[in-house]
């Protein structure tokens, strides 16, 4: 089977093909926050189904639960059952037969008391990978202000930067409407307050346009403000990272309006070239559909760094969602700053890593990290809120062995990780995927394969997991087989080399006599007669050869120059250089010679094949007959061009042809301007060089 990540958080699952009148148990686990509400934290456990269960059987297991409180089903719940605290652990199953899916949402939800304000909760879990070390989680509740009305009347002044995304992932104009509806409600309540607010508005796609200035107590300014985002065109990519450098151009904003999902498709995706942005609020808008691509770890990055927030589509198109808006941008944020630790234990790797904004819907602080299992920690965690400073202080006990491991604090702690890491996958890339590996955590660069038999665990090299001892057993037995076969044919490698190595070291160790040497002359030259006929043969070839070469090599260069005016020299030529083979008798003692030859030939039979037999192809420049292009090539003007492009792309949104297409031609202009100048960047380079290194002066067509 297998598990992957689709996109946000929807995951899907495949299983192996299961065999005719088989059965498959599938198991899924996962690992969720509960929601906070009132004074409870929620727990949503979905059951969906479709069909008729033959049998639901369900175990709820709650264990180290604060104070021991019992945790609670909400009325009005289908599948509930009382907990019964058991061995200090809180139960609850039900055994149900032939149940029938319900037509509304199906789960099961309890509750559980949650902890007040300033009271922490907290545990630790041993690490089952180093026993010295230990997992530790908490979770805090300071303490924020209550303020019941818009501080912004007080506030006289404002700078708002709007930062507008019009690349091609927001070419709905629907959804942009809506955000343009928003922001007319925002700011004509700052306007009804006699807020002054100064607006700055960037529209930025691969690349950052120029500012647009506007003020809010200008009668006009809503129109010359609306008319520029409802005339735009979204086309191209997104550079998000560019936005890095508005806060030295643009000085003084308070407030960053940005408009977009954050799908920044070029970018250096580095987080340091963020830091001046996101030292003024950032409050992201984005009206896109939920099923529409949101980069969501990045959108968290920018809103818990800055202070700001995002407004997603739900939240733009609620009643009184301006109003709504104002007082979240209004109310003081209260801010994480650090953890120190006060005794000196070995505490490491706490996740937030940096200050990060508390978010005010769920008001609440979740510190994850690792300590020593066998001391306990006093640490210190540092808040502030309005201006002031915020210091808790408390002590996490070290582990205690008795209590069962179920794994969650180290996955919550992987799950911190990873929430700072994806902002910048590509970047964290490695990381991200050690930490999937290591903690069995899907993510965009992980999956989860399941295996179950031992040719499976022997194809991708897994080890399965010790639990599993009948298929742990063959899985160890099976790798020691194979390390003994392998460490036998090393041996024997090993100790035919050695053999050969010997033989030709006791062949070189061996002294050779002059009676040696003699009886191997004797051996070559039995007969005096043969050796003189031997020598004179050599001498005579040796001749013949020079003559023979010198008058080919004549032959070679005069076929040569004639080759264009005369192929069928080329027959004959080969038909002469085989007469002279012929009477030739070759004894390539003289080795240089011989390659001579051989390459002079196979040069002229290359040259006759070229000739004879030589083809070319002719590529024909893509001129596709399609609507759109026939459109597109009905005028010359460039920027009309452009208008049809955007106005024929709502019907051909999902077609990668049609980009291609618009691509190639648009292409295909600019490179026909580009050669129609004097003298393009190639030919300045090509004459530059040439002149340098050959001393050659290359003219063009405009010097004849």
């Amino acid at each position: 089977g297998l598990v992957e990540n689709v996109q946000g958080n929807i995951f899907r699952t495949r299983v192996y093909p299961i065999q005719p009148g088989g059965k498959r148990i599938v198991r899924v686990i996962y690992q969720d926050l509960a929601q906070i509400e009132n004074d409870y934290f929620l727990f949503h456990i979905p059951i969906y189904f479709t069909n008729i269960l033959e049998n639901l059987d369900i175990s709820l297991i709650c264990a180290h639960t604060s104070n021991h409180r019992q945790p609670e089903f909400l009325p009005n719940i289908k599948f509930n059952q009382p907990f019964i605290n058991s061995n200090g652990k809180y139960c609850s199953e039900l055994h149900l037969v032939n149940v029938e899916p319900l037509q509304d949402e199906q789960s099961i939800t309890y509750m559980l008391r949650t902890l007040v304000e300033e009271e922490v909760m907290y545990d630790v879990e041993i690490d089952p990978d180093d026993h010295n070390q230990a997992y530790f989680a908490l979770c805090y509740m300071p303490p924020f202000p209550q303020y019941n009305k818009i501080i912004a009347t007080n506030q006289q002044t404002m700078s708002i930067c709007i930062l507008w995304d019009a690349s091609l992932s927001r070419a709905n104009i629907e959804n942009r409407n809506y955000e343009i509806n928003i922001l007319k409600n925002i700011l004509d309540i700052w306007q009804s307050n006699n807020i002054n607010v100064n607006i700055t508005v960037i529209i930025f796609r691969n690349i950052i346009e120029e500012p647009n200035i506007f003020q809010i107590h200008d009668k006009n300014y809503w129109s010359k403000l609306n008319q520029l985002l409802t005339n735009l065109s979204y086309d191209g990519a997104t550079n998000l990272f560019q936005l890095s450098t508005i806060s030295t151009s643009i000085p003084n904003i308070t407030h960053y309006f940005l408009f977009s999902d954050c799908l920044s498709t070029i970018s250096n995706d580095d987080p340091t070239l963020l830091n001046q942005l996101t030292t003024k609020p950032i409050w992201i808008f984005n009206a896109n559909s939920a099923h529409e691509p949101t980069n969501f770890s990045l959108i968290n990055y920018l809103t818990n760094t800055s202070g700001g927030n995002y407004i997603s589509r739900d939240k733009i198109i609620a009643q009184n969602s301006a109003k709504i808006i104002i007082e979240l941008i209004d109310k003081p944020q209260s801010r994480y700053i650090n953890t120190d630790i006060i005794n000196d234990t070995n505490i490491h790797d706490i996740y937030p890593s940096h200050s990060i904004i508390l978010t005010s819907n769920s008001e609440r602080f979740i510190l994850v990290g690792k300590m020593s299992s066998a001391i306990s920690a006093k640490i210190s965690i540092n808040f502030s809120n309005s201006n002031q400073i915020h210091r808790k202080e408390l002590i996490i006990d070290k582990t205690n062995l008795t209590f069962e491991n179920y794994g969650l604090l180290r996955r919550l702690y992987a799950k911190q990780m990873l929430s700072e890491l994806i902002a910048f996958p590509e970047k964290n890339k490695q990381h991200i995927l050690e930490i999937g590996m290591k903690y069995s955590i899907v993510n965009d660069f992980t999956s989860i394969l399941v295996l179950e038999t031992l040719q499976q665990h022997i194809q991708y090299n897994i080890c399965p997991h010790p639990s599993r001892k009948t298929l742990y057993n063959d899985y160890i037995k099976y790798q020691q087989n194979k390390t003994q076969q392998e460490s036998i044919r090393s041996q024997t490698k090993l100790t035919a080399i050695l053999n050969l190595w010997q033989a030709r070291c006791t062949w070189y160790d061996k002294k050779i006599t002059d009676e040696d040497r003699t009886n191997a002359f004797k051996r070559k030259t039995s007969n005096p007669h043969d050796v003189d006929v031997h020598l004179m043969s050599r001498s005579q070839n040796r001749l013949n050869f020079r003559m023979s070469s010198r008058s080919f090599r004549t032959v070679d260069e005069s076929a040569t120059i004639s080759l264009r005016s005369e192929p069928g020299i080329l027959l004959r030529l080969e038909s002469q250089y085989s007469a002279l083979s012929n009477n030739v008798e070759l004894t390539f003692n003289d080795k240089e010679h011989g390659e001579c030859l051989d390459d002079d030939r196979s040069t002229i039979v290359h040259h006759r094949n070229t000739a004879a037999y030589g083809h070319s192809i002719t590529l024909q420049n893509w001129d596709p007959q399609t609507p759109y292009i026939d459109k597109i090539k009905s005028t010359t003007n460039l920027q009309k061009a452009y208008q049809i492009y955007l106005d024929e792309r709502q019907s051909y949104l999902k077609s990668p042809s049609f980009y291609f297409d618009i691509a190639s031609y648009f292409f295909s202009k600019a490179r026909s301007s580009i050669s129609k100048s004097s003298s393009s960047s190639i030919d300045i380079f090509n004459k530059h060089h040439s002149i340098s290194i050959f001393g050659i002066k290359i003219f063009s067509h405009d010097t004849h």
